[in-house]
């Protein structure tokens, strides 16, 4: 496979999907904010959305989404095709973009 640009991560072409079997269960709630949305919370849990991935940083997550012994590694995780082929938008590919910024930079 080749290599992703930063550019393909901020554009959404670089081959990284969100696998709804994964990301459903990334999403982290603030139990204090639940309280001003009720409404909302509930749908997000009836929806499937949980915290069952919990505990872990950016980088660790990151690492077991996309690498191929990580723990959540999948080919779900991707497109087929090279990078740039195609488009399709990705929380996933926007936060490791996220995080190379951050690390490259020093800052949060």
């Amino acid at each position: 496979m080749a290599g992703i640009t930063v550019r393909e991560l901020s554009n959404h072409t670089s081959n990284i999907v969100d696998n709804p079997e994964i990301l459903l269960d990334t999403y982290q709630f603030e139990e204090g904010l639940a309280e001003y949305d009720v409404s909302a919370y509930k749908i997000l849990k009836n929806m499937g959305y949980s915290e069952k991935i919990d505990g872990t940083s950016l980088k660790t997550f990151l690492y077991n989404y996309l690498s191929g012994d990580g723990k959540y590694y999948n080919t779900n995780n991707f497109v087929s095709g090279e990078p740039g082929s195609s488009s399709h938008y990705s929380n996933i590919g926007s936060a490791l973009a996220t995080y190379l910024i951050e690390a490259k930079s020093g800052m949060t």
